[in-house]
């Protein structure tokens, strides 16, 4: 399924991000899946890189709220 809904070269974008270590198998196959449950007919390299920049952007948000939460440290 997921081969017929993202392009060849969005996924070898994707695959490309997790061999030099920008994705963990966890973010891989999230990205993979939001791929797959686009509304969107096709996925190509351009949405492929939105989707990779949103779910580490969610990553990134997500440890840093756990730390600040661990540490109680507060922002102001």
């Amino acid at each position: 399924m997921e081969q017929a809904k993202i392009t060849a070269t969005a996924y070898a974008t994707l695959t490309g991000y997790f061999e030099r270590g920008i994705l963990d198998a966890v973010l891989l196959e999230e990205i993979i899946e939001r791929a797959v449950q686009s509304d969107k007919d096709e996925i190509g390299d351009r949405e492929i890189r939105r989707l990779t920049a949103l779910a580490l952007f969610t990553r990134v948000q997500s440890e840093w709220r756990e730390y600040l939460h661990t540490t109680n440290t507060l922002v102001h």
